[in-house]
């Protein structure tokens, strides 16, 4: 009687250790997926603003520049790049003030980013765009890429679609945000369902007077 009483002691203790291990097993995975997930979603906000801030930064700046040599109105760059460096700059805030631009030194910084933004393969695209009421200019056409890697993907029929038909003409600029998130955990199981890396498209649009369209020549 005593032998079989201990038998089922064991059998209980062995039983709870399986039902442990199973439920054990269940916990860590949703465990790594809520620390996953809440990660790409604190570096997603972070992206949204720099979008966010680059755009609204833009407005400090000229579209146009005036040659004095021929007497002529043309787009400038200035914009384009004011507004690149001011996401580089929120996106990697241990590097005021540089842009991946030097050779043998592509990320400016090294390890000093915030936000693992990989110039070789994230992008920067910057959009000009000029509102009459009617139709709707984009400067340059696919946006201006700042590393080359990628072209705007918010179409100009999306744009429109959240204008009011009734306002008057309009000077917009948008900056979209390109960025690939590399797993931070890198499960083997989490590769299987999701890919690494996931790809992050923010973007921003902010109105911008020095694009509105004009009806007369700029003097």
């Amino acid at each position: 009687m005593r032998l079989f009483k201990a038998n089922l002691k064991k059998e209980a203790k062995g039983q709870s250790f399986v039902e442990l291990a199973l439920v054990l097993s269940v916990l860590l995975l949703i465990f790594a997926g809520v620390v996953e997930l809440g990660n790409l979603i604190n570096i997603y906000l972070d992206v949204i603003d720099s979008a966010r801030e680059a755009a609204r930064d833009a407005n400090t700046v000229d579209f146009l520049s005036y040659d004095d040599i021929s007497g002529t109105w043309s787009i400038s760059p200035s914009v384009y790049n004011h507004a690149a460096k001011t996401a580089w700059n929120t996106l990697n805030p241990g590097c005021q003030g540089t842009l991946p631009d030097r050779p043998g030194n592509p990320l400016g910084c090294g390890n000093l980013m915030r936000i693992p933004f990989d110039p070789a393969n994230d992008d920067i695209v910057i959009s000009v765009l000029s509102y009459d009421g009617n139709s709707l200019l984009r400067f340059p056409t696919g946006g201006w890429s700042r590393f080359g890697n990628r072209t705007s993907i918010v179409t100009d029929g999306e744009i429109m679609s959240n204008l009011d038909p009734t306002a008057l003409d309009a000077g917009i600029i948008m900056v979209e945000i390109f960025y690939n998130y590399h797993q931070m955990l890198g499960l083997p199981f989490f590769a299987d369902v999701l890919p690494d890396p996931i790809p992050v498209h923010t973007y921003a649009i902010m109105p911008y007077p020095l694009a509105e369209p004009t009806s007369t020549p700029i003097p």
